[in-house]
């Protein structure tokens, strides 16, 4: 009996801690809901900015921000922009939206073909079928949740689905000077592309897509390079996809010539464009006829995104077996090639697996080629010195890199080479054409004569170390030998996937013997 009455007590106090932990978890979550953006630490600073509110109603906040001074609102530190963000997200779902409306709305809304699903699209709904909406004070409603939505509701619904778990983990959500668009927003995961899920990928990378067709819808990069474009590129209408090229092409040339800010917005792009080669419309429209003739998409990968280096290495292999390209775009896989020697920061590769020898023996994290010969220039120390410390990784990734640009076949791919060669070329290799790896040629013919300089030399040494490791990378070399190569050392034909290097540095010895 003793042990019955302890049961009943134990479980009367277990209802009662139950009971108490239940009616706090309900009071703390219902706070939370009501918790408005002005209770959230982040945004101390706008309650001195909206100080004239009758309510700590977010809507009315949103509608404080938007009315006033851009300046003070671009300054928002980007903790309170995110909080800003969420708010707004939370403001635009499907049932916040109904329960807003309701108050003014409900006869219109049962009119209506507007259902509630959660999906985001109900606000795009009402929207779209304002004009069957008769209620005076449920149209003013309706215009208010519009004017602080996301403008660009037109996508936003498809973004919001697959980018809001990536965008609250790398707190990504901003606001701008005149709207709250998802602009800002796609730009921060843009700059972190790596660090966010495939199915947002793809949606940054269509939005993206997007962009390189009118440089407006970058309204960031649009901005900070408007007197870069008017000076350099004005001659192409803001709706044109080549904008993006050309302010790119004057950047490789010389970049002391764009803002720096312009640079950054540059480099994003460029990151993004390695990634996926559909975003430079240039290359994409140049060169779509020749993936489509060689089948290069098919052979590469079934997935929707590829790689620029896999679409620059199909094409360079069908044209070392005889395809013939069309001019225009292999002069677009030239400047592609290029802009991947030019800067280390584009080969996630290099900046992942070199970090350390950068850190140690290329400080500066300098572009234009610098770190990436810096880094061979080790590799070189490496093959001759045991003690030189340049990890296996870093290596593959660097033998990669030449692997992708083909530098042995065009010098003037690399901007070091090209800068300390051209007074050699100028003179000893004036009547050659670049490509098919003449130059190169000619200038490994001058080493040791009074051509040469010291800067040449080095440049050139450093880029035949790599190029000796993989015959495939001398274009000659290569049509002449690859069907003994495959008779005699084992190398797989080109039909056969293979990562990295294409056939190590034991090709040439055994072809000798």
């Amino acid at each position: 009996m003793l042990m019955f009455y302890i049961f009943l007590l134990f479980n009367h106090f277990v209802s009662i801690y139950t009971n108490t932990f239940l009616n706090y978890s309900l009071t703390r979550n219902k706070r939370n809901i009501n918790y408005s953006i002005v209770d959230r630490s982040e945004c101390s600073e706008i309650k001195s900015i909206c100080n004239n509110l009758s309510e700590n109603d977010d809507l009315l906040i949103l509608e404080c921000l938007l009315s006033t001074n851009s300046k003070i609102l671009n300054h928002l530190n980007k903790s309170c922009q995110h909080v800003v963000w969420e708010h707004t997200k939370n403001l635009i779902q499907d049932e916040s939206v109904k329960s807003k409306l309701l108050p003014s709305c409900s006869n219109d809304l049962n009119q209506l073909n507007c259902g509630v699903d959660d999906s985001g699209n109900y606000l795009k709904c009402i929207l779209n079928n304002i004009n069957n909406i008769h209620t005076t004070n449920c149209i003013d409603m309706l215009i208010r949740l519009e004017n602080v939505a996301f403008t660009d509701y037109m996508w936003i619904s498809s973004f919001l689905q697959h980018c809001t778990k990536d965008i609250n983990n790398l707190k990504c959500g901003r606001v701008d000077s005149q709207s709250f668009t998802q602009i800002n927003t796609v730009n921060c995961l843009q700059n972190n592309i790596l660090n966010i899920q495939d199915d947002c990928k793809r949606e940054v990378f269509h939005l993206s897509e997007l962009q390189s067709e009118n440089i407006k819808l970058d309204a960031q990069l649009y901005s900070d390079c408007s007197d870069d474009y008017m000076r350099y590129c004005s001659n192409y209408g803001a709706g044109n996809g080549r904008v993006f090229s050309c302010l790119m092409q004057h950047m490789h040339k010389d970049q002391s010539k764009l803002r720096d800010k312009c640079q950054q917005h540059l480099l994003r792009r460029q990151k993004l464009i390695v990634q996926d080669y559909r975003i430079s419309k240039g290359l994409l429209r140049a060169c779509k006829d020749d993936i489509r003739k060689t089948h290069c998409r098919k052979q590469i990968s079934s997935d929707k995104t590829v790689r620029l280096a896999q679409i620059l290495l199909c094409l360079e292999n069908m044209m070392k077996n005889g395809t013939t390209l069309d001019s225009e775009c292999k002069e677009e896989m030239i400047d592609h090639r290029k802009m991947l020697m030019e800067d280390y920061r584009l080969s996630p590769e290099i900046v992942n697996n070199c970090k350390n020898e950068i850190s140690i023996y290329c400080k500066g994290f300098e572009t234009g080629g610098k770190t990436i010969h810096c880094l061979m220039d080790h590799a070189l120390l490496k093959a001759g010195n045991s003690n030189t410390k340049i990890n296996d990784q870093c290596m593959r990734a660097l033998e990669d890199l030449v692997k992708e640009t083909d530098v042995g076949e065009n010098w003037s791919v690399d901007p070091i080479l090209q800068q300390a060669c051209y007074p050699v070329v100028k003179v000893a290799c004036k009547d050659l054409l670049g490509g098919d790896a003449k130059v190169m040629s000619c200038l490994m013919d001058k080493l040791g004569t009074d051509y040469m300089n010291e800067e040449c030399e080095n440049a050139l040494i450093q880029i035949q170390y790599f190029v000796a490791r993989d015959f495939k990378l001398d274009p000659q070399l290569y049509r002449g030998c690859k069907r003994d190569a495959i008779r005699y050392c084992h190398v797989r034909p080109d039909n056969v996937t293979e990562e990295g290097p294409a056939y190590g540095p034991e090709v040439l010895p055994c072809l000798y013997r």
